[in-house]
């Protein structure tokens, strides 16, 4: 399902389309994961005209959500956090999700 795999043997990062979100809806769906994937870039799209990059680091177990609107995105971060758990079974709870300061949008 991603777009691009990078890093030694493809298998880095992995860069995931809109698309991904619509999936997460899914109370089914899952990810696949390569045991070597380090980073997940997703782009989170909403209120029609804004943009936002959730990027996924599967070994620590933390979610950074980048936003120049310093929105917090409450209800597609849940749902990334609950398709990495089902990825990851191990993981369940001990998710971080961080949400640093970045230049604000002008």
């Amino acid at each position: 399902w991603g777009l691009l795999q990078a890093g030694k043997d493809k298998k880095d990062v992995l860069v995931l389309d809109t698309f991904f979100l619509q999936l997460c809806h899914r109370s089914d769906y899952r990810i696949r994961l390569h045991r070597n994937h380090q980073l997940v870039f997703i782009p989170v799209h909403y209120s029609g005209n804004h943009w936002s990059l959730v990027v996924v680091y599967p070994k620590l177990h933390r979610i950074v959500v980048l936003d120049s609107f310093a929105q917090r995105l409450e209800e597609p971060v849940d749902q990334i956090r609950r398709v990495f758990e089902r990825a990851l079974p191990s993981s369940k709870g001990k998710w971080n999700v961080q949400h640093p300061t970045v230049p604000q949008q002008s």
